[in-house]
């Protein structure tokens, strides 16, 4: 075979087979990363979860409780400062209002979670509703946050 000849011969099955191996796993990574539809209730429940376990973090790492307020239009957190109760106005824990319809379900009109300075807290559950979903958040009394559907 002269070099003309080995100019001209192209991709082996091999290396086709290869590229076609990886475009496949990139497009299996792409659909896994994307939301699932109609599963906004629980996005919105993970994000609470979250939230909720930076305040407890926060109520660690700065020795002093914080607490969650929940309603039925959103939910707040505050920190115990000199005796008193204060909002949280910074994010991440900057208050927020529930998405539109979404509803809770509490004992009362409103809950609160407080973490004392060791990150034990008050236990909770907040069950969320929209469009017929539900989630739910956990809290624990060792203040172990999780979330269910």
């Amino acid at each position: 075979m002269n070099a003309a000849q080995a100019q001209e011969r192209g991709f082996t099955l091999v290396e086709l087979l290869v590229v076609m191996t990886i475009l496949g796993l990139a497009c299996s990574v792409a659909a896994l990363a994307l939301p699932k539809p109609g599963n906004h209730v629980r996005r919105e429940a993970e994000r609470l979860a979250a939230r909720i376990h930076v305040a407890q973090q926060q109520a660690v790492l700065q020795n002093r409780p914080v607490a969650l307020l929940v309603t039925t239009t959103g939910y707040a957190f505050e920190r115990r400062t000199a005796g008193v109760w204060q909002p949280i106005p910074e994010p991440p824990l900057a208050p927020e209002t529930w998405q539109q319809g979404t509803t809770i379900a509490l004992p009362s009109q409103q809950a609160r979670i407080r973490f004392d300075a060791t990150g034990i807290a008050d236990p909770l559950a907040i069950e969320l509703l929209r469009n017929g979903e539900r989630a739910m958040v956990f809290a624990d009394s060792r203040g172990e946050i999780d979330v269910a559907h």
